[in-house]
């Protein structure tokens, strides 16, 4: 499972000129040999600039959000592992 940065997925959110592609690319390539989670912080960042819960839950679902508890297990690994 790999955790994923909120600027990674705000350079999605976002259509960033310079960043979209290369993060888009990063995540998709990723996502295919592991599960994308984030954590709470992760959340709060990225949920703040949307219109509404409803749509940071609809824009976030593709994601798994860590309970407090998990955020340090060996089950995250470093994209190169």
């Amino acid at each position: 499972m790999i955790l994923v940065d909120s600027s990674i997925i705000l350079d999605i959110f976002t259509e960033d000129p310079k960043w979209f592609g290369p993060s888009a690319a990063k995540l998709a390539a990723l996502g295919v040999k592991m599960p994308l989670a984030i954590n709470a912080i992760i959340w709060s960042e990225v949920s703040a600039p949307l219109a509404s819960p409803e749509d940071a839950e609809q824009r976030l679902s593709a994601y798994k959000v860590l309970p407090r508890s998990e955020e340090h297990t060996s089950e995250l690994q470093s994209p190169d592992h």
